[in-house]
């Protein structure tokens, strides 16, 4: 017999949902769940407290619910692209930035799809970059 799922308070209801709406940003959604105290003025125990309620399996349960974790990982073919962008001396520098961002969650998606955004688990990913262009190799 299993034991039945913990309702949620209404502070992690709103983590849940501002989790969804801000497509998985934790210490913002920490913010808006906690508008008090230290979490509401410090990022770094928003960040803390955002992990915690991330560990907890009917929090990430919810969150599963509204939809916010996604069952595919990303296309390789589109971190390709982007990392070839990012590491590319000839492309402007917002360009760049803006590929690389695009990497970095391109590579968070990884992460939470093979890892589950509960676990303390990171996926180790290397660009090689040849001629101008780079690629992920697994690492």
């Amino acid at each position: 017999m299993t034991a039945p799922e913990k309702p949620l308070t209404a502070a992690q209801e709103r983590f849940c949902a501002e989790f969804v709406a801000n497509g998985g940003n934790q210490a913002a959604a920490a913010r808006v769940a906690y508008p008090r105290g230290r979490v509401a003025t410090n990022s770094q125990a928003a960040s803390e407290r955002g992990r915690q309620l991330l560990r907890r399996s009917h929090v990430v349960a919810r969150i599963v619910e509204l939809g916010s974790l996604p069952k595919e990982p990303p296309d390789t073919a589109e971190l390709e692209k982007a990392a070839a962008i990012a590491f590319d001396d000839r492309a402007p520098d917002l360009v760049r930035l803006i590929a690389l961002r695009t990497v970095s969650e391109g590579l968070r998606r990884w992460q939470t799809v093979y890892c589950g955004p509960a676990t303390g688990a990171r996926i180790v990913v290397n660009l090689r970059v040849d001629g101008g262009t780079a690629k992920p190799t697994q690492g």
